[in-house]
């Protein structure tokens, strides 16, 4: 699994600020992996793919084992992926807007978009949909949300 980290601050500022400031990478780093922990897993409805997040980023595999593609990248910290019922989407956590906040995207990676709509640094949890719902559900610091 190959890996690209940004050597910077980036991680630590919100989106907000990091909109007025000119972030130009000053080196990247490649690594290689074979083993992970502390990680989210989730297994597609077929049961042929796995989602994982791994150091703020979210991959597929193939279930029988195989390479792992990234479906997100960059600044943010997206953790915590898991599958729509009918496996098209996977629902996820993520900082890039400039809080914690509730996203989905294709199960390609394709057309993320912010489900949640907090600033204010509510706590979201375990993202999932519970058995054939279209809603996503996720717990939340003082309660569950539906999205």
């Amino acid at each position: 699994m190959r890996r690209w980290l940004l050597t910077s601050l980036l991680f630590l500022l919100p989106a907000a600020a990091l909109a007025d400031l000119p972030l130009v990478p000053e080196r990247t780093i490649a690594f290689e992996t074979q083993r992970v922990s502390w990680l989210s897993v989730d297994v597609s409805p077929d049961g042929a793919t796995l989602v994982m997040e791994v150091l703020g980023d979210i991959y597929v595999a193939p279930a029988s084992g195989g390479e792992t593609r990234r479906l997100t990248q960059g600044p943010a910290f997206d953790s915590q992926p898991r599958f729509s019922p009918d496996g098209a989407r996977i629902t996820f956590l993520s900082d890039r807007s400039g809080a914690e906040n509730v996203w989905i995207m294709d199960a390609d990676g394709g057309h993320p978009r912010q489900l949640s709509q907090d600033k204010d640094g509510v706590e979201f949890a375990s993202p999932l949909f519970p058995r054939r719902r279209s809603r996503c559900r996720v717990a939340q610091y003082l309660g569950i949300a539906y999205l």
